[in-house]
């Protein structure tokens, strides 16, 4: 998201909490899929569920018809799917999710949580506090001094602000989307590797230059 703020919105002259609302504002205008647009967001590679640092960015499915709205749908959307792909992994190992629970930055945005509730089909539950690094330490802290359970204490000390429930429809839609999302990593892992490798070269190729 930030990269998209930075390059997309680089030249709209606003501060970030507005720019931020606007990347919301264009992305909830645009329909569910972004137009056929999808956005691979591996823009440092990627550590989790899988470990390949040579994953990038990709848009694919890039119509003339596409401007911005639709790429920055493209990158909300982006974010349920990495979250749908690590509830697969962790389901897959033979734990059982049943909700989620979001805190942070991203949080505070609406359609961010709406999409991950709608592209995982299950309950996504704001926390009230969406700044918690520091409510998870204290936690912790009375979890020793008091020798109770941490989570018992996180139940009685950490409120919900709201739930964001899972239409079924659009993730049934999402399903499809995410199979897509899936299979375009899987494509193109050995072509990340091979951009990787020629990336390298000329990173060589201009320090022997200079």
């Amino acid at each position: 998201m930030e990269w998209a703020k930075s390059t997309l919105y680089a030249s709209d002259d606003e501060d970030d909490a507005n720019l931020f609302d606007k990347m919301e504002a264009d992305a909830a205008a645009r329909p569910l899929g972004a137009n056929g647009l999808i956005f691979l967001p591996y823009l440092l590679g990627e550590r989790a569920p899988f470990d390949d640092p040579n994953a990038r960015g990709l848009f694919f499915g890039v119509e003339r018809k596409h401007g911005r709205e639709d790429m920055v749908r493209s990158i909300f959307e982006s974010i349920g799917y990495l979250t749908q792909h690590m509830i697969k992994a962790v389901e897959d190992a033979g734990q059982e999710i049943k909700q989620l629970k979001v805190s942070g930055g991203l949080a505070r945005r609406e359609l961010a949580c709406q999409i991950k509730a709608d592209v995982s089909g299950k309950p996504v539950v704001l926390i009230d506090e969406l700044e918690n690094t520091a409510l998870g330490c204290m936690v912790i802290m009375k979890s020793t001094i008091c020798s109770k359970g941490i989570e018992e204490l996180s139940k009685a000390i950490v409120d919900e602000a709201r739930v964001f429930d899972p239409d079924p429809d659009a993730h049934d839609r999402y399903a499809v989307r995410y199979d897509l999302f899936r299979e375009l990593y899987e494509t193109n892992r050995a072509l990340f590797e091979r951009r990787s490798g020629l990336v390298a070269d000329e990173s060589t190729d201009t320090e022997f230059n200079l």
